[in-house]
């Protein structure tokens, strides 16, 4: 098997990538999102999801442009979605699906054409106010549609 991420975590988390991606779901991961994530500026995949982060979603995160799958799903992230993540370009795949996000979508994130999973952020609210009916948003219904308090304008 070959290494594609290196973590340590002694009062400073240490990322480091070898690919273009970095696996580090299902790890049973705690503490908060470093902010130098964002550095990883030719990361492809980093998959976050299914620990037990906590914290907000770092804004740097909105530099990592060449991610096209960045999964952060069924952790515990609070706060509100960066609107830096709508400068994500290349995403294809971005899940923040069952965390405990809140505050309304950021208009940037319309800049963003592909699978975006909010689902089950009960306290994300508010009227999502950019392109989101366009033909590329044609995953919202279920993207964003299951437990969530927004609405479409």
């Amino acid at each position: 098997m070959r290494t594609v991420a290196t973590i340590s975590r002694a009062g400073r988390w240490h990322v480091s990538c070898q690919g273009g991606g970095g696996y580090i779901a299902y790890n049973g991961l705690t503490g908060t999102l470093p902010t130098e994530l964002g550095m990883l500026s030719e990361v492809y995949s980093l998959e976050l999801d299914q620990n037990s982060l906590t914290g907000t979603v770092p804004t740097e995160l909105g530099m990592l442009s060449e991610v096209y799958r960045l999964y952060m799903s069924k952790n515990s992230l609070t706060g509100t979605v960066p609107t830096e993540l709508g400068m994500l370009s290349e995403v294809h795949h971005l899940l923040l699906n069952d965390n405990m996000l809140e505050g309304s979508l950021p208009s940037q994130l319309g800049a963003l054409t592909n699978g975006i999973e909010f689902q089950y952020n009960a306290d994300i609210c508010g009227t999502i106010s950019f392109d989101i009916a366009d033909d590329s948003w044609r995953t919202l219904g279920t993207a964003i549609g299951q437990h969530c308090n927004a609405s479409g304008a």
